[in-house]
């Protein structure tokens, strides 16, 4: 056991406390009473967070708080004017004794509560003016007091029952926790680690030995292939050489194997050399058959029937982009833009006359069209200048006898000469409209001269020819013009026009089945043509015969039997050298397992141990502590390495208490539950229990300070009760062993702060 004692406390600015010390060096026992409120449990808090850096139910209350709001309180602290906030105890280790402190500046506690600022643990010695200086937790601390503290040391009232009311299997995980098995984790962790490592490289081997015994096997079966290692003629067979094709081809397996096996690419050109005659006629056929069908035929008989007629294919096209709209889509006003210039090729179609008189009708409305613009323009212009005059006539006041302002003459009165200006306006306006008029008849006639004798005449020729859309379309199709001379060279033949489509259509139809020739339908064209797409452009005709074709293949296998003889060595020297490794991890693997099964087995028999000397003394101090128990004897554990059981009545019972016992029973329980643990696995002599009496009747209340005083005596005990008559029996008890207790009502500490 290591030494450790709490010798003092002393807090400032925390919780409900601006400043409190507390003796308990003359003691064994404290004893904190008063009623509920008064900081009791702030100086469990106080000690908690000096020795773990933090206090355990609060940080819950910071982690299941809403993140959507902020909280501006700070409830570790009593007055926030003041800067500083700290906790300090004063213990006696083994290396002496000395001030541990938790310190913070207020202004650096966060909403709603901050311990990461508490985090710094200082120490001193009980030496006056010595500064405190920075230590960690392990430098100082007892192991248990670090990283057991809320399960050996402490039992606190929110968490009195919270073990109990765990599942079982959280249950089995808190108490495997102090059995301190991290050797045997930390070396099943580097075993499994290991032996995963070791699995690996054995899998990746056995794929690499599988892929070489395959290749081995291929090697082999190939070498049966016929040929020997004889000197053979090496012809090539193409331009550009691809590697097979080369002096020294430099392939792999499934390359050889591709071009040996059958149906391989020598298989393929030998195949071709033998169809050669019959695939000719195949894409001779192939290329051809388009042009037998009905659809493409016609367009093939258009372009043949029309090719040679030129002019009337740019007048279909003149037609259709301008002719037939000329004059309804030019507005009257824009006639002096058109120009016959631009269709001097008409000219091949209509009579010069016709175009010239044309000409003339377009030339007299442009001159016209000035004359008659003029005239509108000074109308619209005198129809304002009258419209300002009459409006100064009846800004002036004129006598019953009137003078015209401009000529002078005198009428009889103003309404007369107003009359007269009207007049001479509407005199003006016939004017305008007969040469507006006019212009429109000019217009009107040229329309009806285009339309008869020079519109008419090119629909005619249109229709008489039987030109379409479609027609030029045909004509301009510059597949079906490279289809034409393609044949024309090939077969120096000639696509002559007939006397119409139909008939030109025919001949074309019967030209080209006279130039298909029949051929083989049982030849795998397929075949031939993936071979041609490839090596068409490359092959060498005049190299492709059966006896060159029966030479490279020769050459290949003797190449082959080169290539397979030194590659069989070298993948059985590498064959030999993964064997060995498979073999050496796959050894290594099977007795880090074995290593594994044992250190498991030995944690299991390493736990088992320690749960029965659990079972054992839980089993007494429940007994002791339940006096009254219906059952008349104290509380079974049970536990099989998975889950862990609390069960009365017999050991062989499956059903926990938390089912059939009482809140205060089950304080009980894990009150001895508490005192167990910490009498077997607790480093030093210190636990703390805050009111443990709340909700355990006298009996039982009873058989805890029996249990204290006789089982803990040499303990540094700290208990709260806000019940001063067991504070008081509690003290009787402990004077009657000889044990040192004192009791401190804290309500009189917090009435001073306040």
């Amino acid at each position: 056991m290591d030494k450790f004692r709490i010798l003092q406390i002393h807090i400032y600015n925390f919780k409900g406390f601006k400043e409190l010390s507390l003796d308990l060096s003359s003691n064994s026992f404290t004893i904190l009473g008063g009623k509920n409120g008064f900081g009791k449990t702030t100086l469990f808090d106080a000690i908690e967070l000096v020795l773990s850096g933090s206090i355990k139910r609060m940080s819950q209350y910071v982690t299941n708080a809403d993140k959507r709001y902020n909280y501006n309180g700070k409830p570790l602290v009593y007055d926030c004017s003041i800067q500083t906030v700290y906790v300090e105890i004063l213990v006696e280790l083994e290396s002496g004794i000395y001030w541990l402190k938790r310190e913070a500046m207020v202004e650096d506690i966060k909403n709603p509560i901050d311990f990461s600022i508490f985090s710094t643990l200082y120490i001193r010695p009980n030496i006056d003016k010595v500064e405190y200086a920075i230590t960690k937790d392990s430098d100082i601390l007892p192991s248990s007091i670090i990283k057991q503290y809320k399960f050996l040391h402490y039992l606190d009232q929110e968490e009195c029952t919270a073990f109990l009311k765990s599942n079982e299997k959280s249950r089995n995980e808190l108490v495997t926790k102090l059995f301190r098995t991290q050797n045997f984790d930390n070396d099943l962790s580097k075993m499994v680690d290991c032996k995963a490592k070791l699995d690996s490289i054995i899998i990746t081997n056995k794929d690499r030995l599988e892929n070489i015994d395959r290749k081995l096997n291929i090697l082999r079966n190939a070498g049966t292939l016929e040929g020997d290692l004889e000197e053979i003629e090496y012809i090539p067979l193409t331009k550009t050489l691809p590697e097979w094709d080369k002096e020294n081809p430099k392939l792999n397996i499934n390359q050889y194997l591709e071009l040996l096996s059958e149906n391989g690419l020598i298989d393929n050109i030998r195949y071709f050399v033998d169809n050669n005659n019959e695939y000719n006629k195949y894409k001779i056929a192939k290329y051809l058959a388009p042009y037998l069908d009905d659809e493409n035929s016609l367009t093939l008989a258009q372009y043949v029937h029309y090719k040679n007629k030129r002019y009337e294919i740019i007048l279909f096209e003149e037609y259709k982009a301008t002719l037939e709209r000329l004059f309804d889509d030019f507005d009257i006003y824009e006639i002096r833009q058109f120009s016959i210039e631009r269709y001097k090729s008409l000219s091949y179609f209509v009579s010069n006359e016709a175009l010239t008189l044309l000409t003339e009708k377009v030339n007299a409305i442009k001159d016209f069209y000035p004359t008659c613009t003029s005239v509108q323009q000074e109308y619209t212009q005198m129809l304002s200048r009258r419209e300002s005059l009459i409006k100064s006539f009846d800004s002036i006041k004129l006598d019953n006898k009137s003078k015209c302002p401009l000529c002078g003459h005198v009428f009889a009165n103003a309404e007369i000469l107003i009359a007269e200006i009207a007049k001479q306006g509407e005199s003006f306006k016939q004017i305008s409209d007969t040469l507006t008029h006019k212009l429109m008849s000019l217009y009107d006639d040229l329309k009806k001269y285009y339309k008869t004798n020079i519109l008419d005449p090119i629909i005619s020729i249109i229709k008489n020819e039987n030109l379409s859309q479609e027609v030029v379309d045909s004509v301009k199709n510059v597949t079906i013009e490279k289809f034409v001379k393609d044949v024309e060279i090939k077969w120096n033949v000639k696509f002559n026009p007939q006397a119409n489509i139909e008939e030109t259509q025919n001949y074309c139809k019967t030209l080209l089945t006279s130039l298909t020739k029949s051929y083989d339908a049982t030849i795998d064209y397929a075949r031939l043509d993936t071979f041609y797409e490839e090596y068409r452009e490359i092959i060498i005709k005049e190299n492709l015969t059966h006896s060159n074709i029966t030479k490279k293949r020769a050459y290949i296998i003797s190449k082959w039997k080169e290539y397979s003889s030194k590659e069989i060595q070298n993948l059985s020297k590498e064959r030999e050298k993964l064997l060995r490794k498979y073999s050496y991890c796959e050894s290594k693997s099977k007795t880090i397992k074995k290593i594994v099964d044992q250190i498991k087995k030995q944690k299991r028999d390493y736990i088992a141990k320690l749960i029965s000397d659990i079972e054992i003394l839980f089993y007494i101090y429940s007994g002791r502590i339940m006096q009254d128990n219906y059952y008349g004897r104290g509380i079974f554990m049970k536990n099989d390495l998975k889950r862990v059981l609390f069960v009365s009545g017999s050991y062989g019972d499956d059903i926990d208490v938390l089912y059939n016992m009482s809140s205060g029973q089950l304080t009980s329980i894990i009150l001895a539950f508490t005192l167990a643990l910490n009498k077997l696995y607790a480093d030093v002599k210190y636990i703390a229990i805050d009111d443990p009496v709340q909700t355990i009747d006298d009996m039982n209340l009873w058989g805890f300070i029996e249990t204290l005083r006789h089982e803990f005596r040499d303990y540094n005990v700290l208990l709260s009760t806000h019940e001063n008559n067991y504070a008081g029996l509690l003290r009787y008890k402990a004077s009657k062993m000889g044990i040192k207790a004192i009791f401190y009502d804290m309500q009189n500490f917090r009435e001073m702060t306040l």
